[in-house]
């Protein structure tokens, strides 16, 4: 993953957070690594409004 180079984060240390789902699909999530994290979306590339 591109991204998570450029940021130095090591993939085998991320954790998944789920934030949106539709139906059964996660349709954004969060990855961290310590106090490093991706936010990944499907859809238009707006970060999604949680209630």
């Amino acid at each position: 993953m591109y991204q998570a180079e450029l940021a130095n984060i090591c993939l085998e240390n991320l954790k998944f957070r789920e934030l949106t789902k539709k139906n059964d699909k996660v349709t954004s999530a969060l990855f961290s690594d310590h106090n490093k994290y991706i936010v990944t979306t499907m859809g238009p590339n707006n970060l999604p409004t949680i209630y």
